[in-house]
């Protein structure tokens, strides 16, 4: 059994790495898609509506409205100070990120730039501060008050059975 020389080694690996690449590139280019499966578009409507969440620090509660004709607003909730909200002057989707323009940025004390990226039933909403940067997690509204009447009807049921 004869060794293969250093150079053989070397072009064998590099051989196997290109293949590898091809194969990445070709998955992301073209990723497999099952047929009962198909991913589904996100569009502008699909966008549009009342999201809520948390910073990923769970400090400040987040209440994001993105009306159909570009109108909306963002109010944020600190801990337990004042509400802040602001009016979104326009709010744009494309290709999964969401630009929004605010009306007046820096009304309730910090220049604050929001932007987003939707990925199914969750929206990524990054926001800047002039030396900060903090990220929420927000879904969309309805579907989490339908839970919550739900959950909360079924514990009452539980509490009042075991009086």
């Amino acid at each position: 059994m004869t060794m293969p020389s250093r150079l053989e080694h070397f072009a064998a690996k590099a051989s196997i790495s290109r293949v590898v690449l091809a194969l990445v590139a070709s998955f992301i280019l073209h990723p497999p898609v099952d047929a009962g499966n198909k991913r589904v578009a996100i569009t502008r409507d699909d966008v549009a509506g009342v999201w809520v969440g948390l910073t990923t620090d769970h400090v400040e509660l987040i209440r994001l409205e993105l009306a159909l004709d570009g109108d909306g607003e963002v109010g944020y909730l600190f801990a337990d100070e004042q509400p802040c909200i602001l009016r979104l002057q326009t709010w744009s989707f494309n290709r999964g990120k969401v630009g929004i323009e605010l009306g007046d940025p820096r009304r309730c004390g910090h220049g604050r730039e929001f932007s987003a990226v939707v990925a199914g039933n969750l929206l990524e909403l990054t926001i800047r501060g002039d030396d900060w940067k903090r990220r929420a997690w927000l879904k969309k509204e309805a579907p989490l008050v339908r839970r919550w009447e739900k959950l909360r009807a079924a514990m009452a049921d539980t509490s009042s059975e075991q009086q």
